[in-house]
């Protein structure tokens, strides 16, 4: 009989051990309750798909200006000269297409003779020809109405809707009529 009490002692505790206690299974549910608020808070005071939508159109407007500083380095090593950019809007097309082209004018003046050039730096997929030069792709448009446009310093900018995106020295550049 002894080894049968041996056996169910050797049972009850076994029995014991299995399972969680009463007390971590408390601490970890009140853990998750903590998370889960601390998520439901961040959520609730920013808005995550605005916040995607926003970091989108400045990874945009950065790719753009790099687009275009490659065009201006070009045309200024090609020129051996200095090259201004006249302030305006790129793109004539606002909605209802996934992109479009655009256009910028740009002047060279040659500080030996004085001579000055103009030309146009396009945003499309073309090869260059004299004083036209594109930068081999297009401008995207979104949603909501779009507009791009350069500033007097050659900042790129870009206006969804009511916001505008970019870095820029200057005021932004006015509609033209």
């Amino acid at each position: 009989m002894k080894n049968n009490e041996k056996i169910n002692k050797l049972y009850k505790s076994k029995i014991s051990k299995k399972g969680i206690s009463l007390i971590i299974l408390i601490i970890v549910i009140s853990v998750m309750l903590v998370l889960a608020s601390a998520i439901i808070i961040s959520i609730s005071t920013t808005n995550p798909i605005e916040e995607g939508q926003d970091a989108k159109y400045e990874y945009d407007v950065d790719n753009m200006q790099t687009v275009l500083l490659n065009v201006v380095s070009k045309i200024m090593t090609e020129k051996s000269t200095t090259l201004t950019v006249e302030p305006t809007e790129l793109n004539t097309e606002k909605s209802g297409v996934k992109s479009t082209t655009g256009e910028l004018k740009y002047k060279l003046k040659y500080a030996k003779s004085g001579e000055s050039k103009e030309g146009k730096i396009i945003f499309d997929k073309k090869d260059d020809v004299q004083n036209t030069y594109y930068t081999g792709v297009k401008l995207p448009i979104y949603k909501e109405e779009t507009t791009w446009s350069v500033d007097i310093d050659g900042n790129v900018l870009l206006k969804v809707g009511e916001k505008t995106y970019g870095k820029t020295t200057n005021t932004v550049v006015e509609e033209q009529e």
